[in-house]
């Protein structure tokens, strides 16, 4: 099932609620809301995180400033890899305006821990707090099959395709 984890912030565009922050013994905290169903047994889950790149104020975030942040902010919270392609993003403004914006899109896939929905988070905050985004959209499958085929040496078909 694909579910994109989204609400509308005042804006044409799907966007992640952010974190939202509790009273506890009179200390603010932020809580971590919970973007992923978790199952006892941590299963893989695919997430596309949609990044435009145009910037509030004006300008565009650079390819230099995204490669920094998939370095520095995506990179060590997913050691086990990512994928990144560009995209051309459209939505619809308030005023009805067609925007359309550069964007990467980053594919992760990992197992669902509450950690690892942490980290999600983190990156998220991180790249509207750091490029002055209203919002990063977020798509979530989580029913997906992963398999590294290796070269065959015969005619054996791969499990993931003998189903």
């Amino acid at each position: 099932m694909i579910r994109p984890i989204v609400t509308r912030l005042g804006h044409s565009a799907l966007a992640i609620a952010p974190a939202i922050v509790a009273l506890h013994s009179g200390i603010a905290t932020a809580q971590v809301p919970d973007l992923i169903e978790n199952n006892l047994l941590a299963e893989l889950i695919q997430v596309d995180l949609y990044l435009g790149r145009d910037i509030a104020d004006g300008g565009t975030v650079s390819d230099e400033e995204f490669e920094a942040f998939l370095e520095t902010e995506i990179t060590p919270r997913f050691p086990d890899g990512l994928t990144v392609w560009d995209a051309a993003g459209r939505y619809r403004a308030e005023s009805g305006e067609l925007i359309v914006e550069p964007s990467n899109v980053v594919r992760l896939v990992f197992l669902d821990t509450q950690a690892k929905e942490a980290a999600l988070m983190a990156v998220i905050q991180a790249y509207i707090a750091q490029f002055d985004q209203e919002s990063v959209m977020v798509l979530v499958d989580e029913d997906v099959t992963v398999e590294f085929v290796p070269a065959l040496q015969e005619e054996a078909v791969p499990a993931i395709f003998s189903e």
